[in-house]
């Protein structure tokens, strides 16, 4: 997923672009809003565990930035 809007009182938590599934394949791309997420375990919520690298999962961030981001 790509963070498009973080929060200044839960950064983990932002809102996300998400544009591959589960498996890193390319996905209808919706919006998720990590601070309104059930946790997926008691006491575990959905937040960002860690920062991926550019060009991750083959994901081209210019691509979103020179054509707009597609969210539904």
């Amino acid at each position: 997923a790509i963070v498009i809007t973080t929060y200044a009182l839960n950064r983990l938590r932002p809102r996300v672009l998400v544009v591959r599934d589960p498996d890193g394949k390319p996905c209808r791309q919706h919006v998720v809003d990590l601070r309104r997420r059930d946790e997926y375990r008691p006491g575990m919520p959905y937040q960002i565990s860690r920062e991926l690298p550019l060009g991750s999962h083959g994901i081209d961030l210019r691509v979103f930035t020179e054509e707009g981001l597609e969210h539904t």
